[in-house]
């Protein structure tokens, strides 16, 4: 994002500034515009259309099974994709119906930790694959991929948005 580019053009300034005395090479780096638009949520229709396109055979997405559950998980969780992709069971009481854990953005600053109750969709959910359980990780494929490579999970996510007909850039 803009607002993270800022950050750490404005550390390097500092850090360089800090340790040598020769011309600052950051120092006249243009700072990227930081938009206050935020993002929009998904209509009934663009939801619609991201899970016709999920269910198409013909539509390939590598580990499209765990993607789908991926994002049934975040749509009635509100956890952002690292949160995600990279759930553990320790985290997911199905007795209780909540999940409890320390999201990875607040992990280092409020450490605050979050308990959400499931939803009736995404407890059979996650209920169905407790059932297939082999690993730590909730989606273990994906959660390996994502450790090697979360910007192919993020790829993924805009080509399916893209294949199901939803603009996700301003022009």
């Amino acid at each position: 994002s803009a607002r993270a580019y800022n950050v750490r053009l404005n550390m390097l300034c500092i850090v360089f500034r800090a340790f040598f005395d020769s011309e600052n090479p950051f120092e006249n780096n243009p700072k990227k515009q930081e938009s206050s638009a935020s993002k929009q949520p998904f209509t009934m229709a663009q939801l619609a259309m991201i899970w016709q396109k999920l269910a198409d055979d013909d539509y390939y997405m590598l580990h499209k099974v765990e993607m789908r559950d991926i994002y049934v998980l975040a749509l009635h969780s509100g956890l952002r994709c690292s949160d995600c992709c990279l759930l553990l069971w320790e985290s997911v009481d199905l007795a209780n119906q909540i999940i409890s854990l320390m999201p990875k953005k607040t992990r280092n600053s409020s450490r605050k930790a979050v308990t959400i109750p499931m939803t009736v969709p995404l407890y059979a959910m996650l209920q169905r694959r407790h059932a297939d359980r082999d690993d730590a990780y909730v989606f273990p494929k994906v959660a390996a991929r994502y450790r090697s490579n979360p910007d192919g999970i993020y790829k993924d996510t805009q080509a399916l948005l893209a294949a199901s007909g939803i603009q996700t850039q301003i022009a």
